[in-house]
Order: structure tokens, then sequence, then C-alpha cells
């Protein structure tokens, strides 16, 4: 897949749960795509409710997953459709810190600009999203 590997994902109901930089891969197109060894399969979102807590996972990385996600792990509590696609969407944006960081891609790259708009769309601070396209991504 690429650059969008993760609306892919999740437009076909997967959650990837482990994204970092060592699970996913830039061409010499900059174009993005990711493993697949850690996909889950949520059913279909027309019979299961996004907001309806039915997953257990046990997979993370720690400097990539949110506090959140591990705190739900230790206690063994089930979360939703829509908080472990929100728990990807937060890993990508790590992840894509640290290219921006090691200057992988570029903050204006197509590939960047591609994946903070999918990004955009979500519970992330456009606060966060302008500090990465200024540049400043110690946040």
């Amino acid at each position: 897949m690429a650059i969008n590997f993760m609306a892919d994902y999740h437009q076909e109901n997967f959650f990837h749960g482990d994204i970092k930089p060592d699970n996913l891969f830039i061409n010499d197109r900059f174009e993005m795509s990711s493993d697949a060894g850690t996909l889950l399969y949520l059913g279909r979102s027309d019979v299961i409710p996004s907001d309806k807590p039915l997953y257990i996972v046990n997979m993370f990385t720690p400097g990539y997953a949110s506090f959140e996600h591990i705190d739900a792990i230790i206690k063994g509590e089930a979360r939703s459709r829509e908080q472990l696609m929100r728990e990807d969407k937060h890993q990508l944006f790590v992840t894509l810190q640290l290219f921006l960081r090691i200057q992988k891609v570029k903050p204006t790259s197509p590939l960047c600009l591609k994946l903070l708009a999918y990004l955009k769309d979500d519970s992330l601070s456009v606060i966060a999203i302008n500090k990465l396209l200024r540049g400043d991504v110690a946040l």
C-alpha cells in the first residue's frame, strides 16, 4: 500500500497497533507503506458500533503508544474501534515527528502534507500540526 496505507487499513476495519519507524517503509518516491504483522480485524463497521469497547489488545511499543492505550492494556480494559483508530493516528503522528527530526522527510514534502491532512481530521491539535509544519518538532 502506498501513502494512504493508514486510511486503507481503517476503511477495511483493521487496527495496526504498532506504528513506528521500524514498521514503516518509504520508497525512493517518498511513498510510505507499512508492515502488516500486527493487524487486527475489527469486524464490519455496519454491524459493530464504533464506540462500543469490545477489543482487548496487548501490543504496544513504548515511546509510540499513547499513555491512555498503555494504561488500558495494563488494566486489561476493552477498547472501542474509535479508540483503536485514534491510537493508530497517535502512533503515526509520533512517528512522523521522529521522521521530521532525523530529516527523513521534510515538513513541506508531499508525503508529510498528505499524512498531516489525514491526521488533521481527527482529534489531533491543529496547534501541534502547525508546529510540525513550521519545523518545530520538539513539541
